[in-house]
């Protein structure tokens, strides 16, 4: 048989015999069971993502699998798990169900695809968000049991731009119409690379 599963699982074979002697009216049972450990998945699946990112910008994740056995695989799916504050905007291709789980269908030996999704990340600074992945075949609960998965993370930094604006010298001023106006910007880079105007 084979073990199919995520680097570092664990999967267990147990064995249970049941005999009843001849002399003997009663059963007995006896059972043994031992540990495999997944070491190379079947499934290469890996993730891209930015290390870093302002709160609001904007952030494109990239996942790529593969089947790098000589095994077929059967009806996979790929689904992801956004970090709180991710919002979707779009996906190459477009998610089979909701916004995180894409039907990848049969996969030969050799055979690879991959998902782009772009989006929104939030946070506070210095948070780090984690974006996961994981391929591999439906339960009848509706639960996936994964083949691969893969993992980033991106942390929230604060945009190393500044602007500040003021109008006649306040950030909040109500006019009447023919008013003049003398409006200020600020501007400062908080940043550690110097930038060009």
């Amino acid at each position: 048989g084979q073990f199919h599963g995520s680097k570092g699982s664990i999967a267990y074979v147990k064995g249970v015999l049941r005999y009843k002697p001849e002399s003997v009216g009663s059963s007995f049972q006896t059972e043994s069971q031992i540990a495999v450990t997944i070491q190379t998945p079947s499934i290469d699946l890996s993730v891209e993502a930015p290390l870093q990112v302002a709160s609001g910008g904007d952030v494109e994740y990239r996942v790529d699998y593969a089947n790098i056995s000589d095994t077929p695989f059967r009806n996979l799916r790929l689904k992801v798990e956004y970090p709180d504050g991710f919002h979707p905007k779009e996906s190459d291709p477009k998610a089979s169900e909701g916004d995180a789980l894409w039907y990848v269908g049969d996969m030969a030996p050799g055979q690879s695809g991959s998902v782009r999704i772009v989006g929104t990340l939030d946070g506070a600074k210095n948070e780090a968000k984690v974006f996961r992945a994981h391929i591999g075949m439906l339960q009848g609960n509706g639960d996936l049991l994964s083949y691969s998965d893969g993992e980033r993370l991106t942390t929230i930094v604060t945009s190393p731009l500044l602007v500040q604006q003021a109008v006649n010298g306040l950030n909040q001023l109500t006019v009447n119409p023919g008013a003049n106006l003398n409006y200020d910007i600020h501007y400062r880079n908080d940043g550690q690379i110097g930038r060009a105007s």
